[in-house]
């Protein structure tokens, strides 16, 4: 399967932050990750819409925002001990302990191929089919390729945001420069947001915890 330069940039860098061993594999964690986020989502959804008075949505407007939340609203991922960087989420399920935001890795960009040789697994092909049946992609491949984005993403806004946090750690608190959130998630200096005139949330977004019924 072909991707483009900056797609296998993005690929690269995954696996020099410890998402995965090699290529395919972050290939098949960023399918796995978007398709279980798009499902958590849509659970999420539902039981909302069961717990309140409001309009009853229909099945494939539920699946539309689930979608729209899954690549927009990233879940937070982190880095254990060993190196690996894997969903927040997973790290508390499993009791696995987290360490601190390793430094940037240091890397040269393997440029010599766009082609990236894929296997799935049966379960990871029905994974894919239920992203174009959701209209990430028309095609297979197209949602394969914004999965891919979606984790580089994530894995970015993660080390983006720990970064910020570990400076607060290490600063005064009396020379603290004051930071808010966007309302895409990310956290920047005040100045830099009333400069650019980039919208602020009043509070964090709301990560929808994901829904563990019986």
């Amino acid at each position: 399967m072909r991707f483009s330069k900056k797609q296998v940039e993005a690929i690269d860098h995954l696996v020099a932050e410890g998402v995965g061993e090699s290529r395919p594999e972050v290939v098949r964690l960023a399918v796995e990750s978007l398709d279980e986020a798009i499902c958590r989502m849509r659970s999420n959804l539902e039981v909302e819409q069961a717990n309140r008075r409001q309009r009853q949505l229909e099945p494939e407007e539920i699946s539309a925002v689930a979608v729209d939340i899954a690549l927009s609203g990233p879940e937070p991922w982190v880095w254990t001990e060993d190196g690996r960087c894997i969903p927040e989420q997973e790290a508390e399920e499993r009791g696995i302990t987290v360490g601190q935001c390793p430094p940037r890795p240091s890397m040269v960009l393997d440029e010599s191929t766009d082609r990236i040789r894929l296997r799935f697994s049966d379960k990871q092909h029905e994974a894919i089919d239920r992203l174009v049946a959701e209209e990430v992609g028309v095609t297979r491949p197209e949602a394969i390729r914004r999965a891919v984005e979606r984790l580089a993403k994530v894995v970015r806004r993660s080390r983006d945001n720990e970064e910020c946090a570990e400076s607060y750690r290490q600063q005064p608190e009396d020379v603290f420069e004051k930071w808010v959130w966007t309302e895409e998630g990310d956290v920047i200096p005040e100045s830099v947001a009333i400069e650019e005139g980039i919208p602020i949330a009043e509070a964090p977004p709301r990560h929808t915890p994901a829904n563990t019924g019986s």
